[in-house]
């Protein structure tokens, strides 16, 4: 089974991080990159916008030890029950897109929820860079 997440095009991305900023103020009520779950990584001069995969197999769900994370039942978004989180980056540690962090002043562990299944960092972006896509878990080949 499939989750929908929001996928960046870097083809399309300039690298402004509206949506970084569009993030932090829906989220926070501040303008800060650094408590965005959206992510615009530079590489060799193309930006790539990146976000949870919100994963059929979730590791950060199976790996966190107060089952702070949990799969909302309408978006299928992975999200995390701050008052049962205590920061401890176990999540952080197995992500395999890397795009879990800790907030800046809760330590809690923050990422993208779909914004309940209308993500505003997709209308934030000026160039249509993203969009939301379905993940398809690899099959195993045997």
């Amino acid at each position: 089974m499939g989750y929908q997440y929001v996928y960046g095009d870097s083809s399309l991305c300039t690298g402004c991080k509206l949506c970084m900023l569009a993030c932090s103020f829906v989220k926070d009520g501040v303008f800060r990159i650094s408590s965005s779950r959206i992510f615009v990584d530079r590489r060799e001069l193309v930006d790539v916008p990146q976000t949870c995969r919100q994963c059929d197999d979730a590791p950060c769900m199976s790996v966190c030890p107060e089952s702070a994370l949990i799969r909302n039942a309408t978006t299928g978004a992975i999200e995390v029950i701050d008052e049962k989180c205590t920061g401890c980056s176990a999540c952080v540690e197995v992500c395999p897109y890397g795009v879990i962090t800790l907030h800046p002043e809760y330590n809690v562990a923050i990422k993208c929820d779909l914004c309940g299944g209308d993500p505003e960092c997709i209308k934030a972006c000026p160039f249509n860079a993203l969009s939301l896509k379905e993940y398809v878990p690899e099959e195993n080949s045997t």
